[in-house]
């Protein structure tokens, strides 16, 4: 059974792997950089994690677990199919606002390229994203007449735009640029500059309006 102390140590791991991650991505992030962030030797981190890609791979995980739990309180509520994406949308821009990084980083990982990953890391990153489609399609066919009736009949391909058009916003949002090709990553400092001119109820407002509001009747 794992410790206390052993359960702390790996979650500065993780929370290292994170944040480096985040500033340097996948691909020229190194154990010895994890290391560093973390404030620990390489052997505490062999520890706990075989590789570079095991502790990716088990943030991903969580990733999509907590996605899930999200997504599951949020379609158990009792409100309108306005109300519940108005909660989403709320979500991921607080997100934006506490750690813009982090949030441009999972918009990375989501659209990167997938050469030379493993297949394990391709499937995860392709349940993220199913994760999210699978949820709103729940979330349409739900409140299926609440929709405009021409997409009543439409409900997978709706989630799939909706979906979409929620993730091209969020980077918008983020670099004040649109979504062409791969994303870039940039320092917190620098997409707090575009995003500190918007309140959180003004974005969510035409965040929700921009996305949804042509779906609904």
């Amino acid at each position: 059974m794992e410790t206390i102390e052993n359960g702390v140590k790996r979650d500065v791991i993780i929370d290292a792997a994170r944040k480096t991650f985040v500033k340097k991505g996948y691909s020229d992030t190194t154990i010895e950089d994890i290391a560093k962030t973390g404030k620990i030797s390489k052997g505490t981190f062999y520890n706990y994690f075989k590789s570079k890609e095991e502790v990716f791979i088990h943030i991903l995980n969580l990733d999509v677990r907590e996605r899930r739990e999200k997504f599951d309180k949020i379609l158990s509520l009792d409100l309108s199919l306005r109300k519940k994406y108005r909660y989403i949308c709320r979500e991921y821009l607080k997100d934006c606002y506490e750690a813009p990084d982090m949030s441009l980083y999972r918009l990375k990982v989501l659209y990167s390229s997938n050469e030379g990953e493993s297949e394990e890391i391709k499937a995860l990153k392709y349940n993220l994203c199913y994760t999210s489609t699978s949820y709103f399609e729940r979330l349409l066919e739900m409140h299926k007449d609440e929709l405009k009736e021409s997409l009543q009949s439409k409900i997978k391909l709706s989630a799939r735009g909706l979906s979409n058009h929620l993730r091209v916003f969020i980077y918008t949002f983020l670099t004040g640029e649109e979504y062409f090709g791969e994303t870039k990553l940039k320092p917190s400092d620098e997409l707090r500059k575009n995003i500190k001119m918007f309140k959180l109820d003004e974005i969510t407002d035409l965040m929700e309006q921009i996305t949804i509001g042509g779906f609904l009747k």
